[in-house]
């Protein structure tokens, strides 16, 4: 067996202030909420090198400690909710620069399957595998839920999965701090004996080398398979042949001390459809097509009738900013679905509710006063049918773009 090369000397990178510099640009660009301290990224800025050299300064005595992770809770698509962790910003500087130099060390052993929070990869890229692979025959998928993995994750051999590429004690010490901070949970301090917290920088690349000893597993077995995070699905031709891979998969899984939840965890035929990332693909008399899945749709409504609702307080143009702002994103993900005529119905009703917004009242004649071409043209509300038709329009180009492969 090939022994596997050990980095020495990462502390010192870590605490290069160009670097810090580098990581507090980054942190800044993803417009994070501040953390227990009340610090948000602005103010740490105001006297950014001199909270950098501070954090330099503890980070070389060893006198370094992590503030109390703050916990929110957001709502999942399932009823329940999820704990979010938001570190102090300080301390989301010092992960960033963290994962700058462990990320490049083991992107190198990751498996080309997992698209998750990695450079160069995207829920598109994991979108279109699936969609290959499914093409190319594998008509029957495991849908593998990890129960509660990011809470679940253990620390010893998470930091020992570290260890096999990192030789440095200030870095593993570094590591063990993030995944033992503290959370604020209400008026209570708790401290974690598993998992690393949704919402710090480092912890997707730790979930990945959780992980990647499954995917290396799965590889070394010839299981098709796509990864995003913790979201699995694995594929067979035959359905012995999949649940064969679920077993496996459960097999690994509880060497790494996490288990799969039964209630989720099912297998499918893509006559059935199967649900990733929020599309859902389906054959559908021969032919494979990529919908919106129904509980994206739901929470989409959901979120559009919170935002419009009458009695927000706010004016029609302020309104009509911050629903843009969520249409926009939504539709720019959504906007490679086969769902054209959904777009359009939801567009339809999205401008009812405008106009009743404006009208204070659901049933109203505000239609004449405001049609569509005053919404989508002087209020500026965004049409997601119109997103998708653009989509489409440069997608075509592009395709006659490409030269033939005709001799």
């Amino acid at each position: 067996m090939e022994k596997r090369r050990k980095f020495h000397s990462l502390m010192g990178q870590v605490l290069e202030l160009r670097r810090l510099k580098a990581a507090y640009e980054e942190v800044r660009a993803n417009h994070g909420a501040a953390g227990v301290d009340g610090v948000s990224v602005e103010e740490f800025g105001e006297r950014l090198e001199e909270n950098l050299l501070k954090l330099i300064s503890e980070l070389r005595a060893r006198s370094y400690r992590p503030l109390p992770v703050r916990r929110v809770l957001i709502p999942k698509p399932d009823g329940g909710q999820r704990p979010l962790g938001i570190p102090a910003v300080r301390d989301r500087v010092v992960q960033q620069a963290v994962l700058g130099v462990l990320e490049p060390i083991f992107e190198a052993d990751f498996s080309p399957h997992s698209h998750g929070f990695r450079p160069g990869k995207s829920c598109f890229s994991g979108l279109r595998e699936l969609y290959g692979q499914v093409r190319a025959g594998h008509w029957y998928i495991v849908d593998v839920d990890i129960e509660k993995f990011f809470d679940t994750i253990p620390h010893e051999p998470l930091i020992d999965a570290v260890a096999e590429k990192v030789a440095d004690g200030s870095v593993l010490r570094l590591i063990r701090l993030f995944l033992e901070a503290l959370i604020q949970d209400g008026y209570r301090l708790v401290r974690p004996r598993a998992g690393t917290p949704q919402g710090g920088v480092v912890s997707p690349l730790l979930a990945n080398i959780c992980l990647a000893k499954l995917d290396r597993v799965l590889e070394a077995e010839g299981v098709t398979f796509v990864r995003y995070a913790d979201d699995v699905r694995l594929l067979s031709r035959t359905p012995a042949g999949a649940r064969k891979a679920l077993k496996r998969t459960e097999e690994v899984l509880s060497e790494l001390a996490l288990r799969l939840n039964p209630k989720k965890t099912r297998l499918v035929s893509i006559h059935q459809g199967v649900d990733f990332l929020g599309y859902r693909l389906i054959a559908v008399k021969g032919h494979l097509n990529a919908y919106i899945s129904p509980k994206v749709l739901e929470r989409f409504r959901n979120e559009v009738r919170r935002l419009t609702q009458r009695t927000a307080g706010v004016s029609l143009p302020i309104m009509i900013v911050r629903l843009n702002d969520y249409l926009r994103g939504w539709g720019e993900y959504f906007k490679r679905a086969q769902a054209s005529g959904v777009l359009d119905r939801l567009d339809q009703w999205i401008a009812r509710r405008v106009r009743a917004y404006r009208a204070k009242r659901w049933r109203n004649s505000y239609w004449r006063r405001y049609p569509d071409q005053y919404l989508y043209g002087k209020l500026g509300l965004v049409r997601l049918y119109a997103l998708r038709r653009d989509f489409q329009r440069q997608f075509t180009a592009r395709r006659r773009r490409q030269p033939s492969c005709r001799a």
